[in-house]
This record gives C-alpha cells, sequence and structure tokens, in this order.
C-alpha cells in the first residue's frame, strides 16, 4: 500500500469513527469547548477512546487483508 493511500484511508478511518471536530481530538478535552457542549468525564473518555482505537485497529487490518487478496 503507498504511503499516501494509507494516509488517506486513515484520514476516512478517523472521520467514520468521528474523531474529527473541537475537542475529539487524541486527547479529549475535560473543560466545555466554546460551542457550548458538556464537558465529558474523563473514565467515560477513556473508554470511549480506547474503544475507537481498538474499532480502527479492526478496520485497519480488515482493510490490510482486503487488499492484499485483490
Amino acid at each position: 500500500m503507498t504511503k499516501n493511500r494509507d494516509k488517506g484511508i486513515r484520514k476516512t478511518l478517523n472521520a467514520a469513527v468521528g474523531m474529527g471536530g473541537p475537542g475529539k481530538g487524541m486527547y479529549p478535552r475535560e473543560y466545555p469547548s466554546k460551542e457550548g457542549d458538556q464537558p465529558r468525564q474523563p473514565l467515560l473518555n477513556n473508554i470511549r477512546f480506547q474503544a475507537t482505537v481498538a474499532l480502527k485497529k479492526m478496520l485497519l487490518e480488515g482493510l490490510q487483508t482486503a487488499t492484499n487478496r485483490q
């Protein structure tokens, strides 16, 4: 898989998992953003983050096996 394509897939995965946007990065903010959304609990954040990481790993592995088969 070319580097560029890999990057594109990763971006799409990130968008699909919903990591984009304010306060949804790798290190979610504990304080409310200026849009006025509620601050999230740290533990819930951690669980959510670990779940998204696991999901992304599974999706990437699936994509790689799919591309290897072609």
